[in-house]
């Protein structure tokens, strides 16, 4: 079994001239002592584990043989700076940690340490003499990268050989990270190396520059929702053009070797047993833009009958989906936030769609529900129960009537809509369900009569919405339901809730400092603040009084300004009528601006 020792202060590999071009030759004309420069750097992290090569510059002095240097610049990069008499040495930034905390800047706190983190890759010196302007290409590289390559080489040399397969080279690649120990504390390739451990994303990120360096296609793969994962495990998926293979080498154990294994992937879906039947719970497919993905109606002879909680979640690239008829169920986000989704087919046997699918999914547009499903039905803009009692989903309108046949809308049926702003809901509906409008862009919406709850988050982060009227019908208002426009840690202070007098909407106003007016709201006319339905010079006045003189202007006051005439008035949004409401009221006025800010 191979392993890699690391001599402390020492390097445990032999470094040969041409790996490192430290100088390059000079032309036969040349007047400086270099044309080309190579620099190595090392962060400090790692000085006690290895170190830069005697023979290596980690700086360097230009000379000219024609006389003194005038002057030198860097032109082109940031991997070094120069001083005016030639001195090279490498750009860095000094970083000042405390508590997983890093800054530029020290704060002097015990326990704080120090790293120092070089710039690498090539830039170029202008150096100036008497006589003759001379460019300088500089290389800075990162011996830690160059060590940890060193030893990635070395492996290969000693356990891949030309004839073997490719899943034998696999093998291999596997096998290397797998001769360290499992250790939390490292998550990178070249840490793995250097310290001697590292945890499964050091593993990924060791195989996939196997991988790179062997020119092999290979990409880090989601492994949290394999059984017995971790919730941040990783492992790697690599092809050869026709198959696949996963790898794994993130097993925990605190001593090497510890266990790999490289799988042949007979489907790009991963499947599992639960009580529900075969679960497809993930997809591992290579990003490909225009992707079709038709799901296996069977694994293993057993037919798959349940698509899992977040199969498709976030999926970038698949624009069609089709669902085979072995299908039972579609659990929460298996097809959401599908950006490239543009159809979808939903075969007769599925009986049960949770809350959260089809959402964020902004481009879908047609969903091809099988005539024989007993369990929904779909008219080109919402989905349904069967008997269209439950509204689960909307999308490809700006503005919705909802039927009068429903008695409730669905848990985030209009969640990351931001295409419609317009809802009627009509007297029929007795419940708003969780997260219904969630980061929706609604901003007009009626509330009918029968509506008796309003469950949680329902209209949350709602960014359009400005105002609601709340029947008094309405008995249950959730947590976070109303008013939290932008932030769930505190509600909007310019939003405005309707009601009626000792009702539930009053009480949740009251209780979360969100402003309640009773009564039904009247029409907003922004900017008229006397209520004469003009907006004019006399709205400013009006304004400028209520602020400076509100003992005779103020709200409530015989010759003062109404509370709509507040709510009109508030023309820049800032939490009521403000010299500046009244100034844009002017500027406006006098065609000083072409709109309101509102």
């Amino acid at each position: 079994m191979y392993s890699h020792k690391i001599i402390s202060g020492l390097t445990a590999v032999t470094m040969t001239a041409a790996l490192f071009p430290f100088c390059g030759p000079l032309s036969t004309d040349a007047a400086l002592n270099a044309e080309e420069v190579t620099l190595m750097t090392l962060s400090n992290v790692y000085e006690e584990n290895i170190s830069i090569p005697e023979d290596s510059f980690t700086e360097f002095q230009l000379s000219a043989d024609e006389g003194d240097i005038v002057s030198c610049k860097v032109v082109s990069g940031n991997s070094v700076k120069v001083t005016k008499e030639g001195l090279i040495t490498p750009n860095s930034t000094t970083w000042y940690w405390n508590g997983g905390f890093g800054s530029t800047v020290p704060s002097g706190a015990e326990g704080e340490t120090v790293e120092i983190e070089y710039k690498t890759g090539d830039s170029v010196v202008r150096v100036t003499t008497a006589e003759n302007t001379y460019d300088v290409t500089v290389h800075v590289l990162d011996y830690a990268t160059v060590y940890a390559e060193k030893v990635i080489n070395d492996y290969f040399a000693e356990n891949i050989t030309a004839d073997m397969t490719f899943e034998e080279k696999l093998d291999a690649i596997t096998r290397m990270p797998a001769t360290y120990v499992y250790d939390a504390h490292y998550q990178g390739y070249r840490d793995m190396i250097i310290y001697g451990g590292g945890d499964c994303w050091a593993s990924c990120d060791l195989i996939i520059k196997e991988c790179e360096m062997l020119g092999i296609n290979a990409r880090l793969r989601n492994g949290r929702n394999d059984p017995g994962s971790g919730s941040g495990h990783r492992n790697v998926l690599a092809w050869d053009g026709e198959n696949y293979y996963e790898l794994e080498a993130g097993y925990y154990s605190t001593t090497a070797p510890r266990p790999y294994h490289v799988t042949k992937r007979s489907s790009l879906f991963c499947f599992k047993n639960t009580t529900k039947g075969l679960t497809a719970y993930q997809y591992d497919g290579i990003e490909e833009e225009g992707t079709a993905i038709e799901v296996p109606a069977e694994y293993n002879g057993k037919p798959v009958e349940v698509l899992g909680n977040g199969l498709f979640n976030n999926n970038d690239f698949v624009t069609e989906i089709t669902i085979p008829d072995s299908v039972k169920e579609i659990e929460q986000y298996s097809v959401f936030a599908c950006s490239a989704l543009k159809k979808i087919s939903i075969p007769a046997s599925v009986e049960t769609i949770a809350p959260g699918n089809l959402i964020a999914c902004y481009k879908l547009t047609d969903i091809v529900l099988d005539a024989d499903n007993p369990y929904f039905t779909y008219d080109g803009t919402a989905l349904f129960n069967a008997d269209k009692t439950e509204l689960r989903f909307v999308h490809n309108t700006d503005s919705y009537v909802i039927p009068d046949s429903v008695k409730v809308i669905g848990d985030e049926s209009f969640r990351y809509n931001n295409d419609i702003s317009s809802v009627v809901i009509p007297d029929t509906v007795e419940k708003i369900g969780t997260a219904a409008f969630h980061k929706s862009q609604v901003a007009d919406i009626t509330i009918g009569s029968g509506v008796t709850e309003i469950g949680e988050y329902a209209f949350a982060l709602d960014s359009a919405m400005k105002s609601i009227y709340i029947p008094e019908t309405v008995t249950t208002i959730g947590d976070y339901a109303i008013g939290y426009t932008s932030s769930t840690s505190s509600p909007n202070k310019d939003f405005i809730i309707y009601g009626e007098e000792g009702s539930a909407a009053q009480t949740y106003a009251e209780a979360n400092s969100i402003r309640f007016i009773a009564g039904k709201p009247q029409t907003i006319i922004y900017g008229d603040a006397n209520c004469d339905t003009q907006v004019n010079m006399a709205d400013a006045v009006l304004i400028m009084q209520a602020v400076s003189n509100p003992d005779i202007y103020g709200k409530g006051k015989e010759a003062g300004i109404t509370e709509q005439g507040e709510i009109n008035g508030d023309v820049i949004g800032n939490d009521g009528i403000t010299l500046l409401d009244a100034q844009t009221i002017q500027e406006f006025t006098l065609e000083l601006c072409t709109s309101l800010p509102v």
